[in-house]
């Protein structure tokens, strides 16, 4: 299997919209298990400014390849994204990616679509701990995958870049795809 790069993962709106509807549907896993007090507000408040991120920033997309794409998040993301060691993690990161293509967007309304992100980004940060938060995003950024390429490559939700499973294999359509190192 190679390890290309989808063409439409160049399109900021695409790439934006994928990561954010992961990060979306982790928070919403998240919202289905019990909560510390006041942490269910927040997550619900995060789930809800990453749904309008997404809608805003996925406005000038075909709406065939939105379905796509949405579907491919519910089928086979989250993507990994080292260091995150958790869901809570991994829903904070993929929101924090989600900011280097919303930034580049070139909308009617980008205040908007940016306004929403630092919202959803505030709200995970909380419940994660600004501590742990903050850790977490300086060991990301140097390790590289903040980086346009590595998201390009890494953030799609594809066979190839999920987390790993015991079996080491990954369901893709019905065939089972070995991943790459």
């Amino acid at each position: 299997m190679t390890l290309d790069i989808p063409p439409w993962a160049y399109d900021d709106a695409a790439l934006a919209y994928v990561t954010l509807e992961q990060s979306r549907r982790m928070v919403e896993r998240l919202l289905a298990r019990p909560q510390r007090v006041g942490h269910h507000e927040l997550l619900a408040a995060a789930r809800a400014a990453l749904g309008r991120t997404g809608y805003l920033a996925s406005d000038g997309l075909d709406s065939a390849l939105r379905l796509a794409l949405s579907e491919l998040a519910r089928d086979f993301g989250p993507a990994d994204v080292p260091p995150a060691s958790d869901d809570l993690e991994r829903a904070f990161l993929l929101a924090r990616h989600a900011q280097r293509p919303v930034a580049a967007l070139d909308e009617a309304s980008p205040m908007q679509v940016r306004a929403a992100l630092v919202e959803a980004v505030r709200a995970l940060r909380v419940v994660l701990g600004r501590d742990r938060a903050s850790d977490l995003g300086t060991r990301a950024a140097m390790a590289g995958v903040m980086e346009p390429s590595w998201q390009r490559r890494h953030l799609p939700p594809l066979p190839w870049n999920l987390p790993p499973r015991a079996d080491d294999a990954a369901p893709c359509g019905g065939a089972v795809v070995r991943r790459q190192a």
